[in-house]
C-alpha cells in the first residue's frame, strides 16, 4: 500500500505491474490518474529548495501558489510522525493534514543578509522553541558569538561599516 506520494513525470509510466502483481495507491497525486481513495490527477507545483528539487510551491513559504498536494492527506502530520520535516522551501514543518510528497528533514540555512542603512540584517529559517547564536568575523580566524534567543532576525548595527565580514548561524 502506498499513501501520500507523487507519482508524476516518471518514464515510461508512473505505475507498473505485471499480472502477477498489484498496487493500492491512496490519497497520492498520480499523473494520467489512478484509482484510489483520495487520488488527484494535478500539476504538483514542484520549486526548487535548499536541499533539492520538488518541494511543493507554498503561498506562505513565498511561492506564487499552492500546491494542489497541501494538506490533500487524511491524517494529521503529527500522528504520521512527519510533524517535524517538510514540503517547503523554508524549512517550516509540516503541521495539520499531511501534505503529499518527500518531507524533507529539516535543515538550518541563511534566508537573506541584506543593507539597512548602516546595519546588516540577517534572516534564517528559525523553527519556534529553538535559540540561536549569530557568529560574526572580520578575519575568518576569531568568531565572535551573539546569543540572540527564540528569532529568526538579527541586526548587526554599524555592521556595514567594516570593509569585510562573515556571518554564520547555529542552533
Amino acid at each position: 500500500m502506498t499513501d501520500y506520494c507523487i507519482l508524476w513525470n516518471n518514464l515510461p509510466v508512473e505505475t507498473w505491474t505485471d499480472e502477477y502483481s498489484s498496487i493500492s495507491i491512496s490519497y497520492s497525486d498520480i499523473k494520467g490518474g489512478g484509482s484510489g481513495e483520495g487520488n488527484i490527477d494535478e500539476d504538483p507545483l514542484f520549486v526548487k529548495g535548499p536541499q533539492h528539487d520538488y518541494y511543493l510551491g507554498q503561498f506562505a513559504s513565498g511561492q506564487a501558489q499552492d500546491s494542489p498536494c497541501v494538506d490533500a492527506g487524511n491524517d494529521s502530520a503529527e500522528n504520521l510522525g512527519l510533524d517535524e520535516l517538510t514540503t517547503r522551501t523554508d524549512g517550516i514543518d509540516d503541521t495539520g493534514i499531511v501534505d503529499m510528497g518527500y518531507h524533507a528533514p529539516y535543515s538550518l540555512w541563511i534566508n537573506s543578509i541584506s543593507l539597512d542603512g548602516n546595519n546588516v540584517v540577517i534572516q534564517w529559517n528559525a523553527r519556534p522553541g529553538i535559540s540561536y547564536i549569530v557568529k560574526w568575523s572580520d578575519d575568518l580566524i576569531t568568531w565572535n558569538d551573539v546569543t540572540v534567543g527564540e528569532t529568526g532576525i538579527w541586526t548587526d548595527i554599524g555592521g556595514a561599516a567594516c570593509t569585510t565580514k562573515f556571518y554564520g548561524v547555529m542552533e
